[in-house]
């Protein structure tokens, strides 16, 4: 959870940075989308954090086309885009479980059903 609000914290003066520019322009998509992505890799894989920094410009530049956003735009926005992705940790605790499930069925299965119903 600390990670989400560093990851919210970057991109919240990333938006400030880019709100002080009259509007967008390649590099100022690109340093946001940067600093999206150095954020987001803190708690998301590589893809995902691709994926959601990609959406959350996209967003910024469609709804706000002269970078004037406010960081609470920006963190709408970024809420946004995060939905559907789990974090690294999710999907960690998502696979241990999974695993955990497959191996109780191995051990059941290899049970002799004289076991399992006496």
């Amino acid at each position: 959870m600390k990670r989400l609000n560093v990851f919210f914290a970057v991109l919240a003066a990333a938006a400030l940075l880019v709100a002080c520019n009259p509007g967008w322009n390649d590099d100022t998509k690109a340093s946001t989308r940067d600093n999206c992505k150095m954020a987001a890799s803190i708690g998301y894989d590589s893809t995902d954090a691709n994926a959601i920094c990609d959406c959350y410009v996209n967003k910024l530049v469609e709804k706000f086309p002269e970078a004037n956003q406010a960081p609470a735009d920006a963190e709408a926005a970024m809420t946004d885009c995060q939905s559907g992705y789990m974090t690294s940790m999710e999907k960690q605790m998502k696979a241990d479980e999974a695993a955990e499930m497959m191996r109780a069925d191995s051990i059941r299965n290899a049970m002799p059903d004289t076991m399992m119903n006496p």
